[in-house]
């Protein structure tokens, strides 16, 4: 739960803001501060006197901001030349907004403390152990020496601070720091032993786990599982959906985690496609939709998606339907047909020529529609990318 103060009007349909420059910062008592915010019309001479600060030009309002002696929140003040507050408006968290604009480096700090607890938090959801009623992850801290250089044995405040953060993650229960290693306490009922929650059903996999189950890679080192996480954790969601449904297709394979890792760069992704289908009918209504003149008049949509799934030797994952850009721009011209063998037809192409009511009677064969792959557009001749669904 967190706290903290607003303004709140009814039925505002939508948010109107200005962009500020605090002129000066004008520090008052508790008393005249409490004063102050409960009489904002009356005339004071901290605002006469600073008169000249506060306007707006350029889109921009100059004020001043008034804070108080143990109050946690300021007003902002333009008085358009009077000695009153005639315009107002409440800025919550005064002292962390002051001294964040005070000194950077503290922000800096922050933004790098939030990055590295998050960090450990989730190495230590994967590296998690049961046992005699507790579940506990140990890390050791070499990993944060050599990565941070923070030393959580000293009593220093950034160590202290990185202890309390990594003790408010959701599910930790507590921090220790014992013989060279970060021990983490999970709460009772955060995991259970052996992957199962309180209705004994199987925990779903992390992104970690689900990665390296696709990679069929099998009990990666600790730094391994370092080094991957921070990937996972930088990178967009796309990628690691995207790396998930490539992996478990076959069409690419990694030999372990570094080759992974470098796997996972976004050129090398984009290098595939993933489509939402399960079936050859999905796949070649999918390429109707999103061009009719890709599909010939006269087959169906099952056909054409098996023409598909041949000519770009794609794979159906439960990902959707996955196969290599540059495999599919190249058309193959006989392509096999087994559902169609008995009919007399040998190939996609025959099929599709071919007069299906009676085949074999035909002498002349009516001229063979062109059969396109996703890759080209029969009407323009140009190349369409397709449409990525992750």
């Amino acid at each position: 739960m967190l706290n903290t103060k607003a303004f709140f009007e009814r039925k505002v349909a939508e948010l109107e803001y200005k962009d500020c420059v605090i002129e000066k910062v004008i520090k008052l008592s508790g008393d005249e501060f409490g004063h102050f915010s409960k009489n904002l019309l009356k005339d004071y001479d901290f605002i006469k006197d600073n008169a000249s600060l506060m306007h707006a030009s350029d889109g921009k309002t100059h004020c001043l901001l008034v804070t108080g002696e143990g109050s946690d929140y300021g007003v902002l003040v333009n008085s358009e030349g009077s000695g009153y507050a005639r315009y107002s408006a409440m800025l919550p968290n005064v002292d962390s907004f002051l001294a964040a604009n005070r000194y950077p480096a503290l922000t800096e700090l922050n933004e790098k403390l939030v990055e590295t607890v998050e960090l450990i938090a989730k190495m230590a959801v994967e590296l998690r152990e049961s046992g005699s009623g507790l579940t506990r992850s140990f890390i050791p801290t070499k990993i944060l020496e050599n990565e941070y250089s923070l030393d959580v044995f000293s009593e220093s405040i950034l160590s202290s601070t990185f202890i309390e953060m990594l003790s408010s993650f959701d599910g930790v229960d507590g921090v220790e720091v014992d013989s060279g290693e970060l021990v983490v306490y999970w709460e009772p009922n955060h995991f259970l032993p052996a992957s199962l929650d309180a209705d004994h059903t199987p925990r779903p996999l992390s992104p970690l786990e689900e990665v390296l189950q696709a990679a069929k890679i099998d009990n990666p080192t600790l730094g391994e599982v370092f080094d991957l996480t921070k990937i996972l954790i930088d990178g967009e969601d796309f990628r690691v959906e995207r790396a998930k449904a490539i992996l478990s297709s076959g069409l690419a394979s990694v030999s372990d985690v570094p080759a992974l890792i470098e796997f996972m760069d976004e050129d090398n992704l984009l290098r595939f496609d993933i489509i939402p289908a399960s079936d050859e009918a999905e796949l070649g209504r999918y390429w109707f939709h999103r061009n009719p003149n890709l599909v010939p008049e006269d087959i169906a949509l099952k056909d054409y998606g098996r023409y598909c799934v041949e000519n770009e030797k794609g794979v159906f994952t439960k990902w959707g339907y996955v196969y290599e850009r540059e495999k599919a721009e190249q058309p193959t011209a006989g392509l096999s047909d087994p559902g169609n063998k008995d009919k007399g037809y040998t190939s996609v192409l025959q099929a599709i020529g071919e007069n299906k009511t009676s085949p074999k009677k035909n002498k002349t064969s009516p001229k063979k529609p062109k059969l396109n792959p996703p890759g080209k557009d029969k009407t323009k001749g140009k190349q369409n990318k397709g449409g990525d669904a992750l």
